[in-house]
């Protein structure tokens, strides 16, 4: 089965983001009716984070709080499921440029990100962060490539 005809749950998946250590990432699509359609990242979590009821109730709890968050800079979790076995989360997809790529960039441009620009890039993921916090969550795997421009 090719990658594009791979589906989870009701998400068809159309290409991968990304691994981290919680899982693989990808880009998906919902299709309703009309034409109508809606993008997604769908995080596909490793078996070994469900392997044992206490492992997935850590987890189910965790996406249970992710999906409560309400802020501007946070994507939106839509969904948290099991389908074909695999435990998932479906994330509104952001598209654009992320923080390490801008980077590089600007690097193989000869130039450099311009320190305004740069601290308000730090400050905007900082509030967002410290929002996920004063609410009990910590992202384990906040990266570059998890900061969208």
């Amino acid at each position: 089965m090719t990658a594009a005809a791979e589906r989870v749950g009701r998400y068809q998946l159309l290409e991968p983001i990304g691994v981290g250590p919680s899982g693989t990432v990808s880009r998906a699509k919902v299709f309703g009716v009309a034409g109508f359609e809606r993008q997604f990242a769908i995080k596909r979590f490793h078996p070994e984070l469900t392997s044992t009821a206490v492992l997935a109730q850590a987890l189910s709890a965790a996406a249970r709080a992710y999906g409560g968050l309400e802020h501007p800079r946070i994507a939106r979790m839509s969904e948290f499921g099991v389908a074909q076995g695999t435990t998932f989360t479906a994330v509104e997809f952001i598209s654009g440029l992320d923080a390490l790529r801008l980077i590089a960039e600007a690097r193989m441009a000869g130039a450099t990100l311009a320190p305004g620009g740069a601290l308000a890039l730090v400050s905007q993921a900082a509030r967002a962060v410290g929002y996920a916090h004063g609410r009990g969550l910590t992202h384990l795997g906040l990266s570059p490539t998890n900061v969208m421009i």
